[in-house]
């Protein structure tokens, strides 16, 4: 069972991530904040009504999956090294990259 203090964690790393990619949605007609408050409502609720961490997991990443961008934030998060990777490494990476953010929140 999750505590409080995790749910609370877990429910502000996720805010930070949809802010932070709440960038995607600038050319977007609707406020960039709309997409941001309407998952972190989605996350909010997955939290209290999820004790499987699987679920959550899955039920993260549909979430998760409509705001980030995982290959910008992949390629921004290795920066110059991103460029010397080959198409089959920058697919790992981001496949794992994906999974570690997953699971981490």
């Amino acid at each position: 069972m999750m505590t409080s203090y995790f749910r609370l964690s877990l429910l502000l790393s996720c805010a930070g991530l949809l802010w932070a990619s709440s960038s995607a949605f600038a050319a977007s007609s609707t406020s960039p904040q709309e997409p941001v408050v309407t998952a972190y409502a989605e996350i909010q609720k997955i939290a209290g009504e999820t004790t499987d961490a699987q679920v959550m997991v899955d039920s993260m990443d549909v979430v998760l999956g409509r705001l980030v961008n995982y290959e910008a934030f992949s390629r921004r998060t290795l920066k110059g090294t991103w460029r010397t990777l080959t198409s089959r490494q920058r697919k790992r990476f981001k496949k794992a990259f994906k999974a570690l953010i997953l699971k981490t929140y």
